[in-house]
């Protein structure tokens, strides 16, 4: 350019520097100005000490209009990158986080078109979402050109700093529900969005809707969804910790995961809904103790508890995505709370109409919680009655959990309620079977044949038959509605498929659990 240059190759010189020292200028009162924007929007929080002027000012004054801690940082920085002593050593650094920058916002405006956001409404009335899809994929190309090394220093660095203020975020949130929860006035925290937030719901749609379309899975891919009711007290603990923990551990399922509380009162009067907020969150917090991931939901209402969880079970989900096990704290003082134990019979009677699985949990305080580690453990299952094979895949969800899986013995005791049953027989079928589906466990036979057990745990609730009124009660086989434990091994199929277990959802299980 220099030859080129008239009259003399000076003026060139001169222009180059002069731009340059503009650029400077430019970058000098820009820079710390837009250092300062990030600041006071809270969008990357380790930048809060360059605020130009208190954060909770609405009002931009003379006084502190000016930036000069931002001014001071961009000083230290530009310093520090020209004492490197020459500036090709950072260049495709810089490049690389202009064009990493520049396509972070095509890629947001594509995925923010593709995802029909409301909110997103661009004035360029030629807009195309694959435009920008281009420019994206066009600067990501660019990046790697210039220095694969530099890129992908660069993406690191973005990544760094994504975790970094989403996990200042998530923190921030819950700070905030508890402030209001206390009866503090709204968070100063502000709140950009996230294009994270929408695209995920939008992929969660799409799911949801090729999920619901069939409405009954396969044996192989059921799951426990689980429902599990507490009681919490006012400010909204918890009363039944274990019963929490619990739910926890059979995390190994990964299926929906909520937990329930039914509060008495009126969702209209003054106060309440803070309150129900405040329990909720409360709730939350419990549940992060013990690694819960899932939701937590309060009812209010003037109903009867067993009216209430039965709305809440049928209300709760989505098509397949329901709760399908419904975890409930054994009632210990049912002979002084005769009421409540009443209701809870009804609840019962009310889930096994609703074909809900149901667990009554009578744990105590030594239940294993998180943080612990079982030196040696029991798991014993009373296999009773043929219950859809749920009696042995939650105990095996559960011996899979970390404080459960280092030294935990499943022992399985067969009750023979036959008294025309083959024991050895018995027990070689239960041992096969288990084999069979690959779950290691011990297994004992118990002989209860002169005992109605089984009779009075699979008796229908149902109208007799025809057939069957015409023949006294008395003179009936009780052993023709029920179905042995051998009968149901020798037509019941494995998990994976090639034998499902039986039905695709379990029926209501009264086969009882002790966990020690």
């Amino acid at each position: 350019l220099a030859c080129l240059a008239w009259p003399s190759r000076f003026v060139i010189k001169a222009g180059i520097i002069t731009a340059s020292i503009g650029a400077a200028l430019q970058c000098l009162s820009g820079a710390p100005q837009l250092l300062a924007a990030i600041a006071v929007d809270d969008a990357i929080p380790y930048l809060r000490f360059v605020r130009p002027y208190d954060f909770h000012d609405d009002i931009v004054t003379q006084k502190n209009a000016n930036p000069q801690a931002a001014i001071f940082v961009t000083y230290i920085i530009a310093s520090a990158a020209s004492l490197v002593g020459n500036l090709d050593h950072i260049t495709p650094l810089l490049t690389n986080c202009f064009l990493l920058m520049y396509g972070g916002i095509n890629l947001c405006c594509f995925l923010l078109g593709w995802i029909n956001a409301p909110g997103f409404r661009p004035s360029f009335r030629f807009y195309n979402k694959h435009v920008s899809l281009f420019g994206a994929i066009l600067c990501l190309l660019l990046a790697f050109s210039i220095s694969w090394f530099m890129a992908v220093l660069a993406i690191g660095l973005f990544f760094i700093n994504y975790i970094y203020i989403r996990k200042v975020r998530q923190m921030n949130e819950l700070t905030a529900v508890s402030y209001k929860a206390m009866g503090g006035g709204p968070s100063d925290a502000k709140n950009l969005g996230d294009i994270g937030d929408s695209l995920r719901y939008k992929i969660t749609m799409m799911i949801l809707m090729n999920v619901t379309s069939t409405e009954n899975f396969h044996a192989k891919n059921w799951r426990p969804q689980l429902l599990t009711i507490v009681d919490t007290d006012d400010a909204g603990v918890p009363q039944n910790m274990e019963l929490i923990a619990l739910a926890a551990q059979l995390k190994k399922g990964r299926g929906l995961n909520v937990i329930l509380s039914v509060k008495r009162g009126s969702i209209v009067k003054p106060g309440a809904y803070d309150a129900m907020m405040g329990c909720r969150h409360m709730m939350k917090r419990y549940m992060a103790k013990e690694g819960l991931e899932g939701y937590a939901s309060i009812s209010v209402t003037h109903q009867e508890f067993s009216d209430a969880v039965l709305a809440s079970v049928m209300s709760t989900g989505i098509g397949p995505i329901s709760p399908n096990l419904i975890m409930l704290p054994f009632l210990k003082d049912y002979k002084k709370r005769v009421n409540r134990a009443e209701e809870m019979i009804k609840t019962i009677q009310g889930l096994a109409i609703l074909k809900r699985a149901v667990v009554l949990f009578k744990g105590s305080a030594t239940y294993p919680r998180k943080g612990e580690q079982l030196e040696e453990g029991l798991i014993d299952i009373y296999w009773v009655v043929e219950e859809g094979g749920l009696c042995l895949l939650l105990p095996y969800l559960l011996s899979q959990h970390r404080i459960w899986r280092k030294k935990t013995t499943l022992r399985i005791f067969a009750v023979a309620t036959d008294p025309n049953e083959d024991l050895d027989q018995l027990e070689a079928s239960v041992m096969d079977y288990c084999e069979s589906v690959r779950i290691k466990a011990a297994v004992n036979v118990i002989d209860m044949a002169r005992s109605t057990i089984a009779t009075d745990m699979t008796r229908s609730q149902s109208p007799p038959r025809k057939a069957d009124m015409r023949v006294p009660y008395q003179s009936r086989n009780p052993y023709d509605h029920r179905m042995t434990i051998s009968k149901a091994l020798s037509s019941t199929q494995d998990f994976d498929g090639s034998k499902p277990l039986s039905d695709a959802t379990p029926r209501a299980s009264s086969t009882r659990k002790i966990l020690s």
